[in-house]
């Protein structure tokens, strides 16, 4: 069926083919514009001919039903030229923001615009993100990432969204576990644009990934090479904040590969275990949580490893975020075997299997199978843990994950399965797997290696000296590590290498040295046929000095707390520390305000714990318990005898808890409980526990104090530079009734959180009402940051107001703190606010809306509490309507909007501030006492001042200059210029504008800056006149 249209309706048609999904009529009208009796003909029409589809009112698409040679008809209407054409169209207003990033990516993508379709894309991920839907968010990060990876021909700004997004990518898939084969070939091409853009910090980041990828794909010796490599151009960077949060987790694998628990620890640590995509921080990364746990395993620290790998596992099943929870999960589990908890073990490792394969989570289906191997180890089943090994490895190699290990139990599984003649696993031969620990850089594999190698030797019955060096050196090694229990387990084949030659008194003393290495785990791991090799006397005052070093440890702790640290580390420090002394699981400091009680306590600080875990009712029990401790002020041990055994609810099983006091005064509890490993506080006595207490209430009374009293200093410093600063400052000077009225609506204003926006022609004084409103408000002891949108040209907008990390661009040698950032607390003067680019807008919005942005080349989100006064010469509303401002940003500028008049429109305030101007000009140019004259003060009434307050100033302080007596030399500029006959020929506003401009030239002779110049006369700045100029069609010749 054929239909009869216009070339104008076609190309309507051939606009909405052209978005591909349901748009408004609005939009398509926009693009392709139709009157209304058309408009309505066509879509009658074609709907009634099933070749478009209504979705609603107002939203039409394109049906699947079109004919063939309709379609092909709209095809060639939409040729390249075209699409690009209604492209730019949509990015020139604010049509492309109401389309969407859905829209807007494909419709991009169709018209050839790489770059626009790129940004579009990330967007829409980031929506999906805000959703929670990952899989979505996956697609659409690697559809974006593979179109710019097939472009070739990549400029700067097509380079630099490559390089984001792969980083953004990478990330994404390893918090999933899912596209990891995939990456490396975008890592390596990444590596070479940035290195193309100069872009430094990228380039380094992209080193880091690439490690992360090389390590999980088992190619060490290039991990090993990557990560150093991106380290140390990050070391040449010089203190980046952002980017060393970036790199921390990398810090911590670089140091874990070594086998350096400690150093890694103290990266992991350093930076928030929740991996920051944007602002998505729901979406965690798992490889800090992991290394975290694992780290803690391997120092022995089994509480705090398994704390906060429970903690991960919950707060990620909280969030929503299967694919971290079942990762977590699976070492949780393993972590579990490990120190022998085999029944909880057990439930979290078939769990995690089960939810991997319905997520499809290679990841922790690869450590849940291992885990489980270690498990049937533990239950003497050691068949089931020979077929378990097996099947992970060959799914570990399917995923990508090959022979990917760093434990030294898979060592030890391994060397079980050679002992007992099965057949090698694949990729898990154990002589294999002692050739490789020896070749790497890791002192912790290397030291089990060295311990297992001098087994098998002495069970062929070896040459006794090289024996000796290989337990001699996997001491070495293992002390390195700082894992006590793999040292512990070499002394201990030490003793028995003792035993073997006939030196038993060598093995007693190896022994008593390795049950006290095993420390409150002695009991777990010592073997059985060793024990007689310990005297029960012995025993007992092993434990007494392990009290007392305890207790001396605990005072060290207190005495390195920073007290320069505000009060929120010194809390954080001391639960996370507490936790690490105690053998807790999790902590939490309750602070009682005031000292008075309440029953629901603020949950200061916290470690493992969080506010929801707190407020719930299964942990009503144990908040009672802080509730008597705050009352009695005496600490105190609570055990429970028989929790319920699931482990869906936390089931707490020993609970310490120790008041924290300051001049008799209690103000907190201390917090401290366990639930998989019940025996930890067995060995604190009363006396022990009073001690702790009042140890720790003196440090914490201490430093409040110390801080309390930093504080006051720094107020009553900043009241001082206030006082100093306020010392000759300009002020408002009106007697009119008009001005009067708009001070006091910005008085009462003053007092509020709105934004406010001012409104005047140039030179009205918009920059001094937006002072005296910051000094009115509650934030005016804080900065009033002042930025004006016509100095700074467009590019550079972005990094002055959010600033930029050090590296993010070709001259950035160091990190620039944005005025968003300078403003925090206080307020933030945007002058000429409508000169801001639309993108700009966007971006300023966004940090108006959440108070929380980005700097240019980081990733960190930063937060600011600062307050907007925008100020702008011309019609906002206007320019909504061409579509040259956000109308969003517009509404949420318009909160309260104060208009200061022109001072044409208030002669009453022309003599007043003349003697305003006039005495503060004489006193700086030593000619007090001038006096106006009559017909001076009749001339400024008549004269129109189209600069405003501005141009005012600018005369006087010229009049004061050149006098040479008591009177003033008043010259106005152009005071007979404007005529009836300037009108005659009704010229427009433009061209009248034009005539003014060049008059004032030809008085200047052609100077425009400077305080005789154009700019000045007027009462505008030099670029605002620049850009009037070039909007009237003038030159500067």
């Amino acid at each position: 069926m054929t239909l009869a249209f216009t070339k104008e309706q076609w190309e309507f048609l051939a606009t909405l083919e052209a978005l591909g999904e349901p748009v408004s009529v609005d939009l398509v009208g926009f693009l392709s514009p139709l009157m209304p009796g058309p408009l309505f003909d066509l879509l009658v029409k074609t709907e009634k001919a099933g070749w478009i589809k209504k979705i609603n009112q107002d939203h039409f698409s394109i049906s699947p039903n079109l004919p063939e040679t309709i379609r092909n008809k709209i095809r060639k209407i939409n040729n390249k030229e075209r699409l690009g054409k209604l492209a730019q169209q949509l990015l020139d207003s604010d049509y492309g923001n109401n389309a969407g990033p859905f829209v807007m990516a494909k419709f991009m993508d169709r018209a050839g615009r790489i770059k626009e379709a790129t940004q579009f894309g990330y967007t829409l991920a980031f929506e999906n993100l805000d959703l929670r839907d990952t899989d979505q968010a996956l697609a659409i990060f690697a559809e974006s990432v593979e179109r710019l990876f097939h472009h070739k021909k990549l400029d700067n700004g097509t380079g630099a969204l490559f390089v984001s997004g792969i980083l953004y990518l990478s990330n994404l898939c390893f918090a999933l576990g899912r596209n990891l084969q995939q990456l490396e070939k975008y890592l390596h091409y990444g590596h070479k644009v940035a290195a193309k853009l100069g872009d430094r910090r990228s380039h380094a980041l992209i080193n880091l990934h690439l490690g992360r990828q090389y390590y999980f794909s088992d190619r060490r010796a290039d991990a090993m090479v990557a990560l150093s490599a991106g380290l140390e151009e990050i070391n040449e960077l010089g203190g980046d904040e952002d980017l060393l949060i970036q790199s921390a987790d990398f810090s911590g694998l670089y140091y874990f590969m070594t086998g350096h628990f400690r150093e890694a620890l103290n990266y992991l640590e350093r930076i928030d275990d929740t991996f920051e995509l944007g602002e998505k921080k729901w979406l965690m990364n798992p490889l800090v949580p992991i290394l975290l746990g694992d780290c803690a395993l391997y120092l022995g620290q089994f509480h705090r490893a398994i704390g906060s790998l429970d903690f991960h596992w919950r707060l990620a099943k909280e969030k929503a975020n299967p694919a971290f929870s079942t990762t977590v999960r699976a070492v949780l589990g393993t972590a579990l075997a490990l120190v022998k908890k085999n029944r909880e073990a057990s439930i979290h490792l078939e769990a995690a299997l089960t939810e991997s394969a319905k997520n499809n989570n290679a990841m922790g289906h690869y450590f849940a199978r291992g885990g489980r191997a270690l498990l049937y180890r533990n239950l003497g089943k050691i068949d089931k843990a020979y077929a378990e090994s097996k099947q992970a490895m060959e799914e570990g190699r399917r995923a990508g994950l090959i022979r990917q290990f760093s434990s030294p139990w898979i060592m030890e599984l391994s060397y079980d399965f050679h002992r007992l003649g099965f057949d090698p696993v694949p990729d898990l031969e154990f002589s294999q797997l002692i050739k490789r620990s020896m070749d790497e850089a890791n002192v912790h594999l290397r030291g089990v290696a060295l311990r297992l190698q001098a087994r098998e030797k002495m069970n062929k019955g070896e040459d006794s000296r090289s024996i000796e060096s290989d337990l001699s050196q996997s001491r070495e090694y293992l002390e390195q590590s700082g894992d006590p229990i793999q040292l512990a387990k070499t002394i201990l084949e030490t003793a028995r290498y003792a035993l073997k030659i006939g030196n038993r008194e060598k093995a007693s003393y190896l022994a008593k040295k390795a049950w006290r290495k095993l420390g409150g785990y002695a009991e777990d791991f010592f073997p059985d046929e060793l024990r007689p090799l310990l005297e029960e006397q012995e025993e007992i005052v092993l434990q007494d000095d392990s009290r007392h070093e305890f207790f001396q440890n605990y005072l060290d702790m207190l005495e390195a707390v920073d007290p320069d640290q505000d009060h929120q580390q010194v809390f954080n420090k001391v639960v996370i520390e507490s936790c690490r002394l105690f053998n807790a699981e999790r902590g939490g400091l309750f602070w009682f305000h005031e000292g008075k009680f309440t029953l629901k306590p603020e949950l200061r600080a916290t470690n493992n714990l969080t506010v929801s875990d707190a407020v719930a009712d299964h942990f009503r029990p144990f908040l009672d318990a802080v509730l008597k401790t705050f009352r009695t002020n005496k600490p105190m041990v609570m055990r429970i005898q028989n929790p319920s055994e699931s482990v869906a609810t936390r089931q707490i099983r020993a609970v310490l808890c120790i008041p924290i006091a300051d001049q008799g005064m209690t103000h907190g509890v201390l917090y401290l409980d366990n639930s998989y490993l019940s025996d930890t506080f067995d060995f604190l006595d009363t006396s022990t526990l009073v001690r702790i207490a009042r140890n720790t209430s003196v440090m914490i009374g201490r430093i409040v104090e110390y801080r309390r009293l930093k504080e006051k200093w720094k107020t009553l410093s900043l009241e001082k530079m206030n006082y100093q600063e306020q010392i000759g400052k300009d002020q408002i000077v009106t007697d009119s009734q008009s001005m009067i009225k708009l001070l006091k609506k910005a008085d009462h204003a003053a007092g509020s959180k709105s934004t406010i926006l001012i409104l005047g022609e140039t030179g009205t004084g918009k920059e001094l009402l937006a002072r005296r409103i910051h000094q009115r408000s509650t934030r005016s002891q804080n900065p009033f940051i002042v930025i004006d949108a016509t100095t700074i040209p467009e590019n550079l907008m972005e990094s002055e107001l959010f600033g930029y990390e050090k590296g993010a661009f070709t001259g950035a040698d160091q990190r620039k703190i944005g005025r968003i950032e300078q403003a925090h607390q206080g307020s933030l003067f945007l002058d000429e606010i409508g000169e801001l680019s639309l993108a700009a807008q966007s971006k300023l919005l966004r940090a108006l809306q959440e108070k929380t942005f980005t700097r240019v080349g980081g990733i960190q989100t930063l937060s600011s509490d600062f307050r907007l006064i925008a100020a702008t010469n011309r019609d906002l509303n206007m320019d909504v309507s061409a579509g040259r401002f956000r109308k969003d940003l517009f509404y949420r500028l318009n909160v309260v909007p104060l208009t200061i008049p022109p001072l044409r429109e208030r002669k009453d305030d022309i003599i007043p501030l003349a003697c305003y101007f006039l005495n503060l000009y004489g006193r700086k140019y030593g000619k007090p006492g001038l006096k106006l004259t009559g017909r001076d003060e009749k001339n400024m009434i008549d004269y129109p001042w189209s600069g405003n307050v501005r141009e005012l100033e600018n005369v006087i302080e010229r009049a004061v200059i050149m006098s040479e007596t008591d009177l003033v030399e008043l010259s106005l500029p152009l005071s007979n210029f404007i005529s009836e006959t300037s009108f005659s020929d009704k010229p427009t506003l433009d061209e009248l504008q034009r005539r003014y401009i060049k008059r004032v030239l030809e008085i200047t002779g052609g100077k425009i800056g400077g305080d005789n110049g154009a700019a000045a006369i007027l009462g505008m700045k030099r670029p605002t006149l620049y850009s009037r100029m070039r909007q009237l069609g003038m030159t500067k010749q």
